[in-house]
């Protein structure tokens, strides 16, 4: 075994799986850094399509799922990917986080907007996260207050609905308790009644908006009532173009996802170069960590030996130009040595040796030649092939 496995801490197949398991936990890190919030729904018990409590809009979501309706939630503040034939719905926005900036910036494409007014102050249950303890009806001040934030010259108040009047949709009564209106001369009435309208269009703003006055119309607790499901599905047919998708807008309940660097680092078109130096990184580390333990003893600067004694031998006769005078001294010493070991006279006179041992190799038939005189020009590497060779087949190998 030597020194340097000796003194390894850690073998190959270790460091891979070290390298693995951080490598691994790495991405994990840094995807949870930066896609956590993003990962799993919100826990609301707010009038959300997110909570399942009673004023929530999970239920109103999964119905329009399971009408084939294209249906998809938006938390980017700018709505980058909806365009000019989707709805956003805006249902019940914080009145603190509402603004027209706001709105203009969700709906720049000139998307359909349906507004719904907000109804009910709800208290979350300490017991049960996402259900609601206990719910109120809204100050009518409150709503008024997102109301003139989209609608000229608004009015809210709250009445019956047993004398709209469904100019759309004359074959769906809505079923709802304390029903929310809003009166204003810019509205154009889709659903109206004495006390106000329930559904209608904007007419004043330069955006393409609706509003619903009452959320109860598609809460949990009030889209299975009476023909409630089927008037809220006819008031997105109404609004939806065709081709167009279904947008429920999440930034203005608070859960908008601002784009940062680390975010735009993993999405096209810089997802490229982040994968190029995410392989970089790894294939440096790869590198940096071949091998545990000790360092390696430099290595020695003249080597020692018989090996390096011959090389470096070679090397001086080669670069001194020597080589055509070594093979020819190779040679001679191959016609001695056979001369020496067949017993022949003049064994150490190689011009007398030649004829005897070319007249011993004819008669044991051997098919190397000797090399002549005359072949002294070849290659020194040649000629002492040559040489060996013969002398090989001439001595059985030995």
């Amino acid at each position: 075994m030597s020194a340097a496995t000796q003194d390894q801490v850690i073998g190959r197949r270790g460091v891979v799986w070290m390298l693995m398991i951080g490598g691994v936990g790495l991405v994990g890190s840094l995807f949870l850094l930066i896609f956590g919030d993003t990962i799993g729904p919100p826990t609301t018990a707010k009038g959300s399509s997110y909570s399942d409590s009673a004023v929530g809009h999970g239920a109103f979501v999964e119905l329009l799922r399971a009408m084939r309706y294209r249906v998809f939630i938006n938390r980017d503040p700018e709505a980058r990917h909806i365009t000019s034939r989707d709805l956003i719905i805006i249902a019940e926005p914080d009145i603190r986080l509402f603004s027209s900036e706001r709105l203009e910036s969700l709906s720049r494409e000139q998307a359909q907007v349906l507004i719904v007014l907000p109804k009910w102050a709800t208290w979350p249950s300490t017991e049960d996260p996402g259900w609601i303890e206990r719910a109120e009806l809204l100050p009518i001040e409150a709503v008024q207050l997102l109301a003139d934030e989209v609608i000229e010259n608004a009015t809210a108040t709250r009445g019956s609905v047993e004398t709209l009047t469904l100019n759309r949709f004359p074959e769906w009564v809505p079923t709802l308790a304390d029903a929310q209106f809003v009166k204003s001369l810019d509205l154009r009435p889709i659903v109206t009644g004495p006390d106000g309208n329930l559904m209608a269009y904007v007419e004043s703003s330069n955006l393409r908006i609706a509003v619903l006055t009452d959320p109860d119309l598609i809460a949990n607790h009030g889209l299975h009532l009476g023909d409630n499901a089927h008037l809220a599905l006819a008031l997105v047919d109404v609004l939806l173009l065709p081709g167009g998708r279904i947008f429920i807008d999440e930034t203005l309940h608070g859960f908008a996802v601002e784009k940062n660097v680390w975010r735009l680092m993993f999405e096209p078109p810089y997802l490229a170069a982040t994968l190029l130096a995410l392989v970089t990184m790894w294939l440096i580390v790869w590198h940096s960590a071949r091998r545990f333990g000790a360092p390696l003893p430099p290595m020695p600067a003249f080597s020692s030996g018989k090996d390096a004694l011959i090389e470096n031998a070679a090397r001086l006769l080669i670069s001194g130009g020597h080589g055509a005078h070594v093979a020819e001294r190779y040679g001679e010493a191959t016609v001695i040595e056979a001369g020496q070991r067949l017993r022949l006279t003049n064994r150490d006179a190689t011009d007398d040796l030649r004829p005897q041992l070319e007249r011993i190799a004819e008669r044991r038939g051997i098919t190397a030649k000797l090399p002549c005189r005359r072949q002294q020009t070849l290659h020194p590497v040649a000629l002492a092939r040559r040489y060996h060779e013969w002398k090989l087949e001439m001595f059985g190998g030995s």
